[in-house]
Formats: C-alpha cells, sequence, structure tokens
C-alpha cells in the first residue's frame, strides 16, 4: 500500500467512513487489504498498528513535489488537498488535507489535488515501473484498485471524471484520466452500504474467506488457550475438516504430478537453456557457485576472545522478543 493510501486508511479509520482505499478493498480490488481488515480497522481502530512515521515522512515530502510537476508539466493550476474545504462545505481538514464527506455520511474521501477549472480531481501515485497494469497515458488503463479509488471519489465530490498522476521509476511523470461511470458506482456504494450497516455499525464479523488476513485476525482473536479437547464435533467443523482434509489430499497429489513433470523435462531438456513452448518456456536455472559462511564456528571461534560477559551483553543486545503467531494443525487418520 502506498504511503498516501496508508494515510487515508489511518484517517478513515478514526471517523465513521469509508474511504476509496477501503471500498477497492471491500469489493476484493486490492492487492494489499482484504475486507476483515477494512472491518478491524473501524471496529477496533485502537489495534491498528502505527504508521511507518518515516515512510509517511518521504510521502510528505514527494507529493506536493509530484502535484507541483504535474501543474507545470500539464499547465494547469492545482487546488493542494489542504485547501480544498473552500471547494467542498462538506468537509473537514485532517493534517495536511481534507476529508470529504459524500451523500451518505459513511462515504468519505481524502483526493490528492483537484483542478478547480475543469471540474476534475486529481489521484497522485508512485511505481518503480510501468507493469502490463498501465495501459497508454491518457487512457483509463489503470490498476483496478485505483480505478475504483477515482470512482469512489467521483461519487463522493460529484466530479464528471479523475485524473491519475502516475511517477513511473522516479522520472517519468504521465497522467491517466478515469470518467465517472455511474453503473460501476451505483454497484459499489450498494456493496459498501452493505458491508458498513451489515458488518460495521453491527459489529459483526465480515465472511471468512481464504485470506490470509483473515486467519491472521482468528489467530489473533483466539490466541489464548482454554484446553478444551472438542469431542463430539459439530456438523460444520466435521465439514470443514473434510474439506480441508480433500485440498491436503489434491495438493499432495497434485505436487506428485509437479515432480514428475519437472523430471521427466529435466531429460527431456538434457543441457539445453530451455524450450519455448505454447504454453511459456521451461528451463534450466544454473546458479553460479557461491560460498557459505557458517556463522555458528565462527561464532565459536571468537568466543574464546571474548569475556562471558561481553558475549552475555551482544546476545542480549542482538536478540529481539517473537511473538508466534497461534495456528491451525490437523492430525490425518491413515
Amino acid at each position: 500500500m502506498s504511503v498516501v493510501e496508508q494515510k487515508e486508511t489511518w484517517a478513515t479509520s478514526r471517523r465513521n467512513g469509508l474511504g476509496g482505499t477501503d471500498a477497492a478493498a471491500i469489493l476484493g480490488l486490492s492487492p494489499w487489504r482484504r475486507p476483515i481488515e477494512v472491518w478491524e480497522d473501524k471496529v477496533h481502530p485502537e489495534r491498528r498498528a502505527e504508521v511507518d512515521k518515516d515512510c509517511l515522512r518521504w510521502g510528505v515530502l514527494l507529493e506536493p513535489v509530484i502535484r507541483q510537476e504535474y501543474a507545470r508539466k500539464f499547465d494547469i493550476e492545482v487546488t493542494a488537498p489542504a485547501d480544498m474545504g473552500a471547494l467542498f462545505p462538506n468537509s473537514k481538514r485532517w493534517e495536511d488535507s481534507t476529508i470529504i464527506t459524500g451523500r451518505h455520511p459513511w462515504m468519505l474521501g481524502m483526493p490528492d489535488g483537484y483542478l478547480a477549472s475543469t471540474r476534475t480531481g486529481l489521484e497522485i501515485k508512485t511505481a518503480s515501473r510501468r507493469s502490463d497494469e498501465w495501459g497508454a497515458p491518457s487512457s483509463d488503463e489503470i490498476p483496478a484498485q485505483y480505478l475504483m479509488q477515482c470512482a469512489w471519489y467521483m461519487a463522493t465530490t460529484e466530479t464528471p471524471a479523475w485524473n491519475v498522476a502516475v511517477l513511473f521509476s522516479g522520472s517519468d511523470l504521465q497522467q491517466y484520466r478515469v470518467v465517472r461511470d455511474l453503473d460501476l458506482e451505483r454497484d459499489a456504494i450498494a456493496a459498501c452500504r452493505e458491508f458498513w450497516e451489515e458488518y460495521v455499525v453491527k459489529r459483526v464479523e465480515p465472511p471468512i474467506d481464504e485470506s490470509e488476513s483473515y486467519g491472521r485476525y482468528l489467530a489473533r482473536k483466539f490466541s489464548l488457550n482454554s484446553g478444551a479437547i472438542i469431542k463430539n464435533p459439530s456438523p460444520e467443523i466435521v465439514e470443514w475438516t473434510l474439506a480441508m482434509k480433500t485440498a491436503d489430499d489434491e495438493a499432495k497429489a497434485a505436487e506428485d504430478r509437479k515432480r514428475e513433470a519437472n523430471n521427466h523435462l529435466r531429460a527431456l531438456l538434457g543441457d539445453a537453456q530451455k524450450a519455448m513452448t505454447p504454453y511459456g518456456s521451461v528451463g534450466w536455472v544454473r546458479p553460479e557457485e557461491k560460498g557459505i559462511t557458517d556463522w555458528a564456528r565462527v561464532v565459536n571461534d571468537l568466543r574464546p576472545y571474548l569475556t562471558e560477559e561481553v558475549f552475555a551483553g551482544l546476545v542480549a543486545k542482538y536478540t529481539t522478543p517473537k511473538q508466534n503467531e497461534a495456528y491451525l494443525r490437523a492430525w490425518w487418520k491413515k
């Protein structure tokens, strides 16, 4: 998640509403967050980890630079987030940004800028490279989570379009443009309204999904061991145990098939580098020989030159506590 998105998530988790990054997560479009994380942010904001201050500092420093360069390159005046309150009366200042409230009190947005002359919003992004998710500049071909974010801001601010300024590789500033889609907007608002009213307001956990995020949430929730053994499990426990065993068996069979195919291909390729097939290329990866340091023996040889006190001090200095997360394990019957 980008610094700006972290910032919006941090701000809206302390307020009664959903932001653009929340909407993308609720709809399953975010690669960084899942619905359970949005729910926990809203229902239990006190559990939320602090935003990385150094990371946030760099984001705060870079965002106005990109906004200023965007204004210069595309010859247009851009209203900064802190000054948008005058344009949107139903808003509130938050640090150096403005949180805008939409037609519903739980619809919130924190735009990165606004082009008042064309009634167009501005979203600022950075990317290490232009991946396949980014189409030709000036098009609306942008990653799905950003498209949803723009759609949410257009709905919140009632504006017809949203520009996305992207700095690729630290030196290539490009612009994309998303036009308001009322059908997409309607569906997104309906899904988010259901999430807000049925899960957040009622403080009911959203449905369990396959994500690691949900697994981590449950591991934290049930980290304490009561010692109870369920000898007469419910039909649901039996059903999901069978589903897990079936998945384990299928995964093992798939791994066996994959290893067999791998061995056949090793033999067929021989000393060739790779083969180009209609399904993609397969080939050898032959790493160069590298030295491996046995640090345990290095430390053991150094120990005679260190006093017990100094050695113990070094161990204490470089030892940090680690909280082991609870996990689920199965012991299958043969």
